[in-house]
């Protein structure tokens, strides 16, 4: 996993520019692999990766429904509900997989933790 920075309006350029666009997309594909071991099926893997996906968008309303019709069709709805309703996917594999990745990145010689609760509204 190699670290990305974070810049306010770095969802606005991984939209707007392709080029970014792109090596954002590799970037995040490289890391979701990770956490393929978690799932049993490619379907499982799929929804999870649209999932989170969606979360980085700039969708402005992040609900099953509204993330399935901008990224797929509708009648992919229903498994995405059932994915997270059903789906027997290894919870606890999920959350040690983001521990080890997160631990290996900050305890890196050159990692770091910062954790700040700021919060900077904008008027639009």
């Amino acid at each position: 996993m190699n670290p990305i920075m974070f810049h306010p309006i770095t969802l606005e350029a991984w939209t707007s520019d392709y080029k970014i666009n792109l090596l954002f997309q590799t970037k995040l594909k490289n890391y979701l692999q990770n956490y393929f071991l978690c799932f049993r099926s490619e379907p499982q893997r799929k929804l999870f990766e649209t999932f989170i996906h969606a979360l980085l968008s700039l969708l402005e309303c992040k609900f099953i429904e509204p993330i399935v019709l901008h990224f797929f069709i509708k009648k992919y709805v229903r498994p995405m509900r059932q994915f997270f309703s059903w789906s027997p996917f290894k919870e606890q594999l999920i959350l040690e997989t983001y521990q080890k990745l997160l631990s290996d990145q900050i305890g890196n010689s050159t990692g770091i933790l910062s954790v700040d609760d700021t919060v900077i509204l904008y008027n639009t």
